[in-house]
């Protein structure tokens, strides 16, 4: 997922205005305006938000990998993007991979 500053995400939606009365157009035909969901909107672009925030991370660790398991990694990466058409990183898979481990996992060795 490309990261986008909330200030982007703001800029890229749509202006919101409140719904006016009805009014008379320049024919003498009442008009209504579209009425938009506002709180809707809103939400989208909190949790917009709250998934870049969540995605930040601040610490940094060193990992020592075999060739082996440098290969894989790279083989995930390519059929990552080959079927969606993105790049992943490797710490963006590895961050994947640790969201979804269970101890369970640890001790199957």
């Amino acid at each position: 997922m490309k990261r986008q500053s909330i200030r982007t995400i703001l800029a890229n939606q749509p202006i919101i205005t409140a719904p006016e009365e009805p009014r008379e157009a320049n024919n003498g035909k009442t008009v209504s305006e579209q009425k938009v969901k506002t709180a809707e909107l809103q939400s989208d672009i909190q949790n917009k938000a709250t998934d870049q925030a969540e995605e930040k991370a601040t610490i940094e660790i060193s990992l020592y990998l075999r060739p082996i398991q440098d290969d894989k990694l790279e083989d995930l990466r390519r059929a990552y993007k080959k079927r969606r058409g993105k790049k992943i990183s490797s710490n963006q898979v590895m961050r994947r991979l640790i969201d979804k481990a269970t101890l369970e996992m640890l001790l199957d060795e």
